[in-house]
């Protein structure tokens, strides 16, 4: 293992803002080259006593050389850095060794700190890149070409694609005051910590403020419980918060194969881009259905079949928002006069001349409601 130049620079002012001692502190890589230090002129030279300490796997070193050309010390006392029980490297603190002792072994200790802590994160971030890949690969169309390496993944973090799952986007809508992936990790340690939290379960930030969560149910609970669940879920997240955020949640329908993943999360998407949503709130796909439909696989055939309609829906303002009202208010009159601002009789006239001139009665025939609720949900669009 080698310490990266830069982290190094980095670690070193860390220490020497924490170090209230006169003194140069070095780190050597396990060339014995310096790469920071506090005497920026010394960077890039060889340690003599860093060369002496890594070579002969000294514990400690005290020297007191002369810079040269090619060889850079000076009195003082090194020590060697060790990861894992590997050398990776020398600290040196400059000085008069008799008096420096205990603020090297300080030094190394905080280096050594600092260094662990940089492997963690590099750790955590190659964790949280692969588990993002996956998911990625999860929710793809294309799912089925990385069946095996998703499986074999699966089986290494003990998870199983055998059982009822649904795909939720999160979106948190943010004020400005709090760095996003300090609230990634705030919100994803709440989620943690709620009731109906399951080990099945896999949550990702995916960045833009978004979140995705694979959500697992245990075999027990009834499929009509599960939708409760959900709300219960985000609705303990929402009491769980103690910071100024806000978020909603679009939830997709509940498959149990994986190959089915990704149909779940088309249907959180569709609902992200459909719905005009407000914070606080949680949707699922069962609620817009017909909206899916009309809207996905079958928006195509549905406006070819109603395309003369449409057209003469789309020359009369006055026909195209009494329909998208009256479907948004479920057919009710007094509602959609609200909305409008209308008396009552303008829209029943409004309503007679649609049923005259395009032939429907919504109020009155059940498939001719359907089909209005069709018309009003690709006029939307």
């Amino acid at each position: 293992m080698s310490i990266d130049e830069k982290i190094a620079r980095k670690l070193l002012k860390e220490i020497m803002d924490n170090i209230n001692y006169e003194v140069n502190i070095n780190i050597m890589n396990e060339y014995g080259e310096i790469i920071a230090s506090g005497d920026e002129k010394r960077i890039g030279k060889i340690h003599l006593g860093a060369l002496d300490v890594i070579r002969n796997a000294k514990s400690m070193e005290y020297f007191d050389y002369i810079d040269n050309d090619t060889e850079s010390s000076k009195p003082g006392v090194n020590i060697p850095l060790f990861i894992n029980n590997e050398i990776i490297g020398v600290v040196g603190v400059t000085g008069n060794p008799k008096e420096i002792k205990l603020i090297a072994n300080m030094v190394k200790m905080l280096t050594e700190i600092l260094i662990r802590r940089e492997i963690d994160i590099d750790k955590q971030i190659l964790k949280q890149t692969t588990l993002n890949n996956y998911i990625y690969k999860i929710i793809s169309k294309d799912c089925h070409n990385y069946v095996s390496s998703i499986n074999i993944w699966a089986e290494n973090n003990n998870y199983s694609f055998d059982i009822d799952r649904n795909v939720c986007l999160l979106k948190i809508e943010n004020n400005g005051k709090y760095d996003m992936y300090k609230i990634s990790e705030y919100l994803i340690n709440k989620l943690q910590n709620i009731k109906y939290f399951y080990k099945q379960d896999i949550i990702t930030y995916i960045g833009n403020k978004q979140f995705i969560i694979i959500k697992s149910f245990n075999s027990k609970e009834k499929i009509q419980d599960k939708k409760k669940i959900i709300n219960y879920f985000f609705t303990s997240l929402r009491n769980e918060i103690n910071i100024d955020i806000k978020f909603f949640a679009m939830c997709g329908c509940i498959v149990n194969n994986l190959e089915d993943m990704h149909k779940s999360f088309e249907q959180a998407n569709f609902l992200f881009n459909y719905i005009a949503h407000t914070n606080n709130n949680t949707y699922f796909i069962e609620d817009y259905m017909l909206e899916y439909i009309i809207l996905n696989e079958g928006y195509f055939s549905s406006y070819m079949i109603l395309k003369n309609t449409l057209n003469i829906i789309n020359k009369n303002i006055a026909f195209k928002e009494t329909i998208i009202t009256m479907s948004n208010c479920d057919m009710n009159i007094n509602k959609t006069c609200e909305k409008l601002f209308m008396h009552r009789n303008t829209i029943l006239y409004r309503m007679k001349k649609i049923k005259e001139i395009l032939g429907l009665d919504p109020i009155n025939n059940h498939m001719d409601r359907i089909k209005f609720y069709i018309i009003a949900t690709i006029l939307k669009k």
